[in-house]
């Protein structure tokens, strides 16, 4: 049915039939304004916007102006934000005679007032194609609405303009038809009517910000601009249909001019005059010193949301959950562009303290561990709550990484020129007194951000040799050098080290010890397919950024171990008893001696047995009413006995019986704990991957073509990694090997280094029909799927790729290491040689068993996942 819309150009109404829900904006709506209409549209027709959405998106880069960042790819919200707050600081800043205008619009019903003929004329402008432009138009226009109304439908009715709320395609169109005022803004400002703010000298000149259906015009403050906005807005109205709502949108103007022209330009525009612009796409905009009453609703909503759950109905994990997943989430989306007022964040922080501890209004409970501890990621002791001043700075960061990537946004430039001076390096920037209060937050996040950058090797004619980190598990290579740096050494580049297709391992080997020149060995790197230099992010194996990675570097405690508790945290247990076991490992239960600590009781007595003072050890195990409960449950026999015997047997007994077993305790009391103990087994059981036997042999490649094997070491102890491969034809004759010593790095290197050599080798012998074999599922993956620029190991991918594009058959695929036994043998010997590579004409007698054994087809027993069978 889908498929027949793309041949005819037209949706059915059979399947383009909406139901409307009303959704209330506010708590109590009293009138139909106060309702957002959603369409609810079926599945059928979703899957066919969905398609139409999935072929439009790629060129929508091409076709929206970057003023737009809604739906957008590659685009992100936060975009506008930073531009707008970096127009305001101007506005803010600006002196002498010349000051400007910046109005926020509101559009009624934006989206409803669409009009079909000119979205039909936006279309083909673009230039869609006539089949698809047709089947756009029929899935707008050919609808039919029914309204839910207190459970019950309404009569169908056909809607004469308007795009539906709630239908994939809706945002698409409508960010393509607001491109249309887009154009009549670039045209008025080519021709000089429309006078722009720039926030910098040659910087990007700014006119207006889109989001969707969210405007704001820049402008200088005279009559003349006024005007011309004026005339824009209503020209787009005219020809679409919107209809601007004047008395909610708002006239602001800069601080150099007067309140006497401010109202004139008001009146021009049809706008009131505002002192403050409000919120733009949910974040306060800066006019200002920044204060915590700037953000307080932040705070007014997490205070209201935490309120709304009671804390002591819930259990400590509970509690945590709640907290990680939805009060620490709320501030995030400020955070990205600004930095919190320290007491907003100390404010925060105390919300979730007290929420996780159980206080409330009227009481106060201790709060057993330290707050730090608790923020500290779980590998390192704590729970994983954030603390808002780090997330802070974590997030922050992101958009100085976004900066280091050099990308191509509006804000991008405008940041770029005005405090980077057309660069990109943040770790060059100076301070000075005209800074926005977004520049501030992103220089706030600057130190977690230069901790994980690194390089990713290229030409090398970027990359800092001394100074940069690019060589990974080593850092800067200035604490290394044998001998004190020669003042023109300082700004040697990587590409001064670096000859054609390799390094220059003696003028390496001259500035640098053994264990570093092993290690920069193992980099691909003078290349063609290299390309460029590139900045990564040196914390996660991806090279791209996480605001995780972030947050942990910046929280981390070298001192503080994390096995223990990684041990922890896997055991498969109710979360509310691994809470328990937490604060127990930190020695913090409130046993009478903590109690006294903190001010609670002045009697450390154990209260059950009169004895001892009660700490955490006498509980468990010193106690004596402790040591009867080890000695009841601990009988070996009496608790076989009880859970042996057949299910219903043993259920009908404990149901029945009310005599006394094991010790003192109840039955039902065993029964119920019984029960409490089988419900979590059953509801934490991990299913066990079913493996069965098979038998792995090596196979020859087909006829005429020629198979390599490779494989990857590596010694652990040394960090010490070789490769080998081996080719082999159809007739399992032995066409070549090799054995590769690459000083040191990882195994996932050596094995890319293998297959590198390998594919040289096979396309120097002539060779015209490749199989590849490897080991590494990673290598394969890594190899046979697009690559991130980010990627720490791109280079040598790229080169791999390169030689498997040329000329000739190549494909490689996974197999299982027990059919790889020859080129493994080769990889353990290359440990043994001399750097670099060793090829072998002959067979070495160090593979000659495994070799043997292929040619014979001796088989090797494999557990292997049932899945691969029922497959």
């Amino acid at each position: 049915m889908v498929a027949d819309c793309f041949v005819k150009g037209a949706v059915p109404e059979s399947i383009n039939q909406t139901l409307i829900s009303l959704i209330p904006k506010i708590p109590n709506p009293t009138n139909m304004s106060h309702f957002r209409p959603i369409s609810l549209c079926n599945t059928t027709y979703k899957i066919l916007s969905k398609i139409l959405v999935q072929r439009i998106r790629p060129f929508l880069p091409d076709l929206v102006s970057p003023n737009q960042v809604a739906f957008v790819p590659g685009r992100q919200i936060h975009d506008n934000i930073i531009v707008a707050q970096e127009v305001l600081h101007k506005f803010k800043t600006v002196k002498g005679k010349k000051g400007f205008i910046a109005w926020k619009i509101n559009l009624a019903k934006a989206y409803d007032r669409l009009q079909w003929g000119f979205i039909k004329k936006v279309l083909e402008e673009v230039g869609f194609e006539e089949n698809l432009k047709n089947l756009i138009m029929s899935c707008i226009s050919n609808v039919q609405y029914r309204v839910i109304l207190n459970g019950e439908l309404s009569e169908s009715f056909k809607p004469s303009s308007g795009i539906r709320q709630g239908d994939p395609l809706s945002p698409y169109i409508f960010v393509l038809c607001m491109e249309k005022l887009s154009h009549i803004i670039n045209q008025k400002r080519l021709e000089g009517e429309w006078k722009t703010v720039s926030v910098s000298k040659g910087g990007p000149e700014i006119s207006h910000l889109f989001f969707a259906d969210d405007l704001i015009l820049f402008g200088q403050a005279t009559v003349q601009q006024s005007n011309t906005m004026r005339e824009c807005l209503d020209t787009f109205c005219d020809l679409s249909g919107q209809q601007v709502s004047f008395p909610k949108s708002r006239i602001f103007c800069s601080s150099n001019i007067s309140s006497k022209n401010a109202r004139i330009l008001a009146d021009i525009c049809g706008s009131p005059i505002a002192t403050n612009l409000g919120n733009y796409l949910g974040v306060p905009l800066i006019h200002g010193r920044i204060t915590k009453n700037t953000y307080k609703e932040i705070l007014e909503k997490s205070q209201k949301r935490l309120a709304s759950w009671k804390s002591s109905t819930l259990s400590f994990a509970g509690r945590c959950t709640l907290i990680k997943s939805v009060a620490s989430a709320l501030p995030i989306y400020a955070m990205q562009t600004i930095k919190l007022p320290s007491e907003v964040c100390a404010n925060l922080d105390k919300l979730n303290r007290n929420f996780l501890w159980g206080n409330s209004d009227d009481k106060k409970k201790p709060h057993l561990v330290n707050w730090e501890m608790v923020c500290m990621p779980k590998k390192k002791g704590g729970i994983g709550i954030k603390k808002m001043k780090t997330m802070n700075k974590a997030l922050l960061a992101k958009a100085g990484w976004r900066l280091a990537q050099k990308e191509n946004g509006l804000w991008a430039h405008m940041l770029q020129d005005k405090y980077l001076k057309g660069g990109y390096n943040i770790a060059d920037y100076v301070r000075t007194s005209n800074c926005s209060s977004t520049w501030r937050g992103i220089i706030a996040g600057a130190d977690i951000l230069l901790k994980g950058l690194s390089w990713r090797v290229g030409d090398g004619r970027t990359i800092g040799f001394w100074t940069d980190v690019w060589v990974p598990e080593v850092g800067r290579l200035l604490r290394f050098a044998i001998s004190p740096l020669i003042s023109d050494q300082s700004s040697e580049k990587v590409s001064d080290y670096l000859l054609p297709n390799t390094w220059n391992v003696e003028k390496l080997a001259s500035v640098l010890p053994q264990h570093v020149v092993f290690r920069i060995l193992s980099i691909h790197a003078g290349s063609p397919s290299s390309g460029c230099d590139k900045v990564i992010w040196g914390l996660t194996k991806s090279g791209g950024f996480t605001v995780k990675s972030a947050y942990e570097e910046h929280s981390k405690d070298e001192n503080v171990p994390s096995w223990e508790w990684n041990c922890m945290w896997h055991l498969k247990i109710p979360p509310r008893v691994l809470h328990f076991l937490w604060i127990l490992l930190h020695g913090k239960l409130l046993t009478n001696i903590q109690r006294a600590i903190r001010g609670l009781t002045l009697e450390t007595i154990c209260t059950r047995c009169k004895e001892d003072s009660e700490d955490i050890e006498h509980v468990f195990r010193g106690c004596v009413v402790s040591r009867n409960i080890w000695e009841d449950i601990c009988k070996g026999s009496t608790r076989n006995d009880l859970f042996m015997e057949d299910w219903k047997v043993w259920l009908y007994q404990n149901l029945c019986c009310s005599k006394m077993i094991l010790g003192k305790y109840p039955n039902y009391l065993l029964f119920a704990t019984a029960l409490w103990i089988g419900g979590w087994l059953i509801m934490l059981k991990i299913k066990k991957i079913e493996r069965k036997m098979c038998f792995v042999v090596w196979n020859p490649p087909p006829q005429d073509w020629v198979k390599l094997n490779v494989d990857g070491s590596k010694i652990p102890a040394s960090d010490s990694i070789a490769a080998g491969g081996v080719l082999r034809d159809h007739k399992k004759k032995w066409l070549g090997g090799f054995a590769i010593n690459k000083g040191r790095g990882s195994v996932l290197e050596a094995e890319l280094w293998g297959i590198f050599e390998g594919l040289k080798i096979a396309w120097k012998a002539g060779y015209k029909k490749m199989l590849v074999e490897s080991d590494s599922q990673s290598a394969v993956l890594l190899l046979n799927e697009k690559t991130s620029l980010n990627y720490p190991l791109f280079s040598i991918i790229q080169a791999c790729k390169a030689l498997m594009n040329k000329d000739w058959s190549c494909y490689i695929v996974h197999t299982y290491r027990e059919s790889n036994k020859a080129a493994d043998g080769l990889a353990r010997f290359g440990h043994t040689l001399d750097f670099g590579i060793t090829c072998f004409e002959n067979p070495p007698s160090q593979i000659s068993d495994a070799l043997v054994n292929d040619a014979l087809g001796i088989p090797t027993a494999r557990l292997v996942s049932s899945s691969i069978f029922s497959s």
